[in-house]
Order: C-alpha cells, then structure tokens, then sequence
C-alpha cells in the first residue's frame, strides 16, 4: 500500500499541542493529529500550513514535516496533498478545499459554523466534496472511540446505575461542541 499525501492546516492545540500535554498521554497514546500522523504507515505526512512561525518551527523541528509555511497555494504545490486535515477556524474552508484538486478525503475539526453564521462555507464545501466525490469526517473522535460506542449499545446505566444528580459547568461554549 502506497501512503496517502497528507498536509494539516492550523497547527495549534488539537493539531500537534495536545501531544505534549502529560494528563492526555495517561489516556490516550494520540492525543493529536500530529501524533497520529507521524506513526501511522497509511499517512506520508508532507505539509503543515499555518500563520504562526512557532507552530511552523514546531512542524519542521518536533516533527519533522518537510513542507511548512503560511501559504496554502505553495504547500499544495509542493505536496499535492491526498489527505487533508482542516484544524482551522470555520470560514474558509472551501477554499481550502478548492486548492487542493488531488484530494481523496478530508478530516475537519469541529465547529463546523460559528455562532451567527449563515453556514454558507460549511454547505459549499459539503456540496465541493459530495461533487468531487470526497468522503468528509467531521472530527468528534469521541464516536470512534469503542468504550464509548459500548457504553451507548450496552448502556451506561446497567454498569454504574442511574443517574441519581448531575452538575455540569462548560466554559467554552455550545457553538463549538454542536
């Protein structure tokens, strides 16, 4: 099997930081996109595209990704990338997508809108992707995981009871979370 053309675009927490946080590697050995992609032989990580010069350095150096840079149109040109994945802020993504003619799939960080959008990028690059023929995951890496699918088919109740009270405090708002 020949390894997937891979960029990530926005290389900020979820994309490469969660990594290096020692409370997330009690649980979980892939904590980031980063992670996953340096060890994963179906992935030939290529690119990182970002706007920060630290979040670069950090691509090129922790991580050894050979094409960095804050253009998309020249890390594109340089990777011709298979599989893309979006960690950015929602806006412009189908844009991104547009860029890139050669992809096979993409994975996109959620929100998928932000709160007051009209979701127009969201629908032009579902509509981009359903046209082209690109399967699209929107990154809730929490249904993939099995101890979760099993405590939804089994129930939750039946291992540790019903629930008896529930307090719950979120600070970082529902827009981001669906």
């Amino acid at each position: 099997m020949t390894a997937l053309r891979t960029i990530v675009v926005g290389f900020g927490q979820v994309a490469a930081g969660l990594s290096n946080d020692p409370r997330m590697a009690v649980h979980f050995k892939y904590a980031s996109h980063a992670s996953v992609l340096a060890d994963h032989p179906a992935f030939d990580w290529q690119g990182v595209v970002d706007p920060n010069a630290a979040a670069l350095d950090n691509a090129r150096t922790a991580w050894r990704v050979p094409h960095v840079g804050a253009d998309l149109a020249a890390v594109v040109d340089a990777t011709q990338p298979e599989i893309a994945v979006l960690a950015t802020p929602p806006g412009s993504r189908a844009e991104m997508i547009e860029a890139m003619p050669d992809l096979k799939a993409v994975l996109v960080e959620k929100p998928l809108t932000r709160p007051g959008d009209d979701g127009a990028d969201s629908a032009r690059m579902a509509a981009l992707c359903a046209e082209r023929g690109i399967p699209v995951l929107v990154n809730y890496w929490r249904r993939a995981d099995r101890l979760f699918q099993d405590l939804a088919a089994r129930g939750l109740a039946a291992r540790i009871g019903g629930v008896q009270a529930a307090f719950g405090l979120y600070g970082n708002g529902v827009a981001n979370n669906g």
